[in-house]
């Protein structure tokens, strides 16, 4: 078992994650820039602490799967299914 790290390749990465108050050209709660590895939370949208963690992790997955080359219907419909599993809406 002390071995299974040479199964895989880890792949080490710039991302990062900003704050801002809002995006000047849309009403959205986050956005992800894979072309530099970046995502912006805008603040301004969320009524909570919860749903900023929540777009934080949604936009982080979001650079996840950009790194694999699929398309964006294909990569929301992951996450979609991602999302119902992990709230136990479905099972596996």
């Amino acid at each position: 078992m002390k071995d299974w790290h040479k199964k895989y390749d880890i792949r080490e990465g710039t991302y990062s994650s900003d704050f801002r108050m809002c995006n000047p050209f849309d009403g959205s709660r986050g956005d992800t820039y894979t072309d530099v590895e970046q995502s912006w939370t805008n603040l301004m949208p969320h009524e909570s602490l919860f749903e900023i963690y929540d777009t934080l992790s949604h936009e982080a997955e979001h650079v996840a799967l950009k790194r694999e080359n699929m398309t964006d219907e294909i990569e929301h419909m992951i996450l979609r299914r991602l999302h119902q599993v992990l709230y136990g809406i479905i099972d596996l």
